[in-house]
């Protein structure tokens, strides 16, 4: 259901404005340094007597499992995708986990590198590069994929590079909408740090590598009393830009693009004075301070013999042509794009110097009571703020068109209350949730030559406001078959208020009713009320082999345009999912093998389109397709004694069933036959390890792994087969080809029974050149461009446990 009204006497907010905030990051880096020299002093005490064999380490949870059927030859990762702690093989759902010391051991820091992991999940790089990503699973992307740390939903520009001293992380794929709420269709994605213990221990690492890569971790935890324990951990790297600016005009040293240089912590106390009630407090920073990824050209348009009058204001090569170029003493459009094809992938003669500054808190507060051995109230409190100043080169040329800064501050709060209950055969949630996130952005875009188009200036406000009620129960059957049912209703309204104006004329027809002319001001609100709900069996074949079957639907929010002043309604997913998990031996051999299929309807799905208003082209976001994604998943693992294979693999069909878009007043493109963006038909990864026999005394343990990960064709837009008026062809500036990546690893612990261990890795190692993202734009401004993966990299890390 949805409702649109206009409020004319909305208060504006004028949107923040950020700045280069040095305090704050000397801030993040102190407390990386604090933590790195509290492991330092505890290495030199006596605080490290108690042995290695019986501490707790950093990815355990001691709370116990509930519904482990029988002893498992393999690691159990314990999972929350039902609120509450199991085996991973026990959840009735496909979950990819990946535990907190296996990003260790790969050296893996952001999520451009866990999708090589995680079947069907993709990461591609965001609006201001590769330090915000954007996330897709099983083809589904928008709103549709959540990050949560800590049960808290959080941006990916702060979490995406969090992964450090974790439990694990947990990929639900499916519609969530029940226990997750809005905007969960593709599925969610759960961070959960490492808990305090009541034992002392910690780590240290120092890393180096290529590329003027330093980097390093560190984790103390100590318990206080016997009742109140403190964990803090932090992390830090650095390293060169990845994209060199190279020319013979002599002139200052310019930075490289595409660096890294980033700051973070966390601190969470754990305060547990009775048995059955515990609190979890959790703070974290993290700061950056980095050149944003280079947008490489990669295409142009040239200019027509007699360009129109829209081609001499957008086109590049129309716009910046002699004797304009010469007189400001710059070659043309297509002399630069000319030498620039004569550059390497990572080397560019564009001086532009973008920045990327991101500085984000937050806190979360879990507590939990048990009123008997039957009912449990659990409360989860989330606050994050995050800042952000970006600028970008949207070219990837030496002209100012295209080019953009965005400010902006958000701000979420939210708060769940949950009862849970295990009642003999009956396990039961009930909650409620409430949440506001509100986001204030500016923005000053050049989008042309200086002129009726250019500059274009605006100032957004956007709250967005979730208030829910959910309820879901499992009832056991028999001792082997389990019902599952669950639902939720959520009430969700979205404000805006925008500010625009282009050339220094307000952006709005006067006409439109939502705005105020004077001060050039859109205001309006949307409402939406929609339910959501899981239905699922799952049966115990036989200890330890389970199959299960569910039916699920979830929704992402709606909207409102400003240009037209139309709202666009939720977008729905119903989805169907069979699937079975199961740990056997086969000649003595364990092996776990995991397998799902899956078929979603997706509907109302929220695309921005080009239609004709009153005869004049406008783009906006509209409920303009449909889609159907079906395919298959497979996860597996294999002893052979000193040598263990771990694989996994995605057969993905997601394609849209309706879908057109507006060339003319009338004329319509049947754009049915499109693929899904960020939905490659084929992934897969596997990975092989071998731990070498080896003296104790020499080490405890030494271990070389490789792994293999594939990708098949890829598209980074949703217009990417072109239909029989368009001649039918796939898109080659929007489209990355098959490929795959190699990495390996080689690690000793405990080497000569010190405590120190060291660990050799390469990333990469064939140097594949691969996109991360693609924009043609050669249509309208006459230019294509890509950003490329990272090349190859490699290093050293060194670390201390006690």
């Amino acid at each position: 259901m949805i409702e649109y009204n206009i409020r004319p006497h909305m208060t504006a907010t004028n949107a923040y404005i950020a700045s280069n905030d040095r305090s704050a990051r000397l801030g993040a880096a102190m407390m990386v340094k604090t933590v790195l020299l509290g492991c330092s002093i505890m290495m030199s005490g006596n605080l490290f007597a108690q042995s290695n064999e019986n501490s707790t380490t950093a990815t355990e949870d001691t709370r116990p499992l509930e519904g482990k059927t029988a002893a498992s030859d393999f690691e159990d990762i314990v999972v929350t995708a039902r609120r509450r702690s199991e085996a991973a093989q026990d959840v009735p759902v496909t979950i990819s986990a990946v535990s907190g010391e296996e990003l260790k051991s790969r050296q893996i820091t952001d999520f451009s590198e866990v999708q090589f992991l995680v079947p069907t999940l993709r990461v591609s790089a965001g609006t201001s590069g590769r330090q915000s990503a954007n996330f897709s699973l099983r083809g589904l992307r928008s709103n549709g994929v959540v990050l949560y740390f800590n049960e808290v939903p959080v941006s990916s520009d702060a979490a995406n590079r969090a992964l450090y001293d974790l439990q694990n992380i947990q990929v639900l794929k499916g519609p969530q909408g029940t226990l997750f709420g809005t905007n969960t269709t593709a599925g969610a994605i759960l961070i959960q740090p490492a808990r305090p213990t009541h034992q002392t221990e910690g780590f240290v690492e120092l890393q180096a590598g290529n590329r003027d890569m330093i980097g390093g971790q560190a984790m103390f935890n100590v318990p206080l009393t016997d009742s109140l324990s403190l964990r803090a951990a932090g992390q830090f790297k650095k390293r060169a830009g990845l994209t060199k600016y190279v020319s013979n005009i002599p002139g200052p040293t310019l930075r490289n693009q595409d660096s890294e240089d980033y700051s973070s912590f966390r601190i969470s106390l754990l305060f547990d004075p009775v048995e059955g009630f515990e609190n979890l407090l959790t703070i974290d920073r993290f700061y950056a301070d980095e050149e944003p990824s280079y947008k490489k050209i990669t295409a142009i348009s040239p200019c027509p013999d007699t360009p129109s009058i829209g081609q001499l204001l957008t086109l590049g090569a129309c716009k910046y042509r002699p004797p304009l170029t010469t007189t400001l003493g710059l070659p043309s459009f297509e002399q630069f794009f000319a030498t620039e094809s004569k550059l390497g992938p990572f080397e560019t003669a564009n001086p532009y110097q973008g920045r990327s500054l991101t500085d984000s808190w937050g806190a979360t507060n879990i507590t939990s009571f048990a009123l008997n051995d039957q009912i449990t109230i659990k409360n989860i409190f989330g606050y994050w703020h995050l800042k952000a100043n970006r600028t970008s080169d949207g070219d990837g040329t030496i002209f100012d068109s295209l080019q953009s800064n965005y400010i902006s501050k958000t701000r979420h709060v939210s708060n769940e209350v949950q009862v849970q209950a295990d009642i003999s055969r009956l396990k039961l949630i009930v909650g409620a949730y409430y949440s506001n996130d509100r986001v204030d952005g500016g923005n000053f875009f050049r989008s042309a030559a200086p002129g009726p188009l250019d500059p274009i200036v605006r100032d957004t406000t956007n709250i967005d406001e979730n208030k829910a009620i959910f309820a879901q129960a499992t009832y056991a059957v028999t001792d082997r078959l389990n019902v599952t049912a669950g639902a939720r209703y959520t009430w969700q309204t979205k404000d805006v208020r925008s500010v625009d104006f282009t050339g220094g004329r307000c952006s709005f027809p006067a006409t439109n009713p939502a705005v105020d002319i004077v001060t050039c001001t859109f205001r309006a609100s949307v409402e939406f009320r929609e339910p959501s709900w899981t239905f699922g069996l799952d049966y115990n074949v036989a200890p330890n082999i389970l199959v299960y079957g569910t039916a699920r639907r979830g929704f992402n929010g709606g909207g409102v345009n400003t240009t037209p002043p139309v709202p666009y309604d939720t977008e729905k997913l119903d989805d169907i999912e069979i699937g079975a998990k199961s740990e056997f031996r086969l000649g003595g051999v364990p092996i776990r093998a995991n397998i799902s299929a899956f078929r979603s309807k997706y509907s109302g799905i929220q695309r921005r389109i080009t239609a004709f208003v009153d005869n004049v082209p406008a783009a906006y976001i509209r409920n303009a397709s449909a889609a159907k994604v079906q395919g298959i998943e497979i996860q597996g693992d294999i002893h052979l004694g000193q040598l263990d294979f771990s694989a996994s693999g995605t057969y993905l069909d997601a394609k849209y069933t309706n879908f057109q878009t507006e060339l003319a007043p009338g004329q319509f493109a049947d754009l049915t036959a499109n693929a899904l963006a960020q939905a490659p038909k084929y992934t897969g990864s596997v990975t092989a390890a071998y731990h070498v026999p080896i003296d104790a005394k020499v080490a405890e343990r030494l271990t070389a792994s490789v792994t293999w990960s594939y990708q098949s064709v890829i598209y980074f837009e949703d217009f990417n087969q072109l239909d029989a008026t368009l001649n039918n062809r796939i898109d080659p500036f929007n489209t990355q080809s098959a490929f795959s990546i190699w990495n390996a690893q080689l690690s000793a612990s405990n080497v000569l029974g010190t405590g120190f261990g060291v660990q050799a890795f390469i990333k990469n190692i064939a140097n594949k050149l691969y996109a991360v993202s693609k924009s043609n734009a050669l249509g309208s401004f006459g230019f294509a461009t890509s950003i490329w993966g990272e090349p190859r990299t490699y290093g050293v890390a060194i670390n201390y446990r006690f």
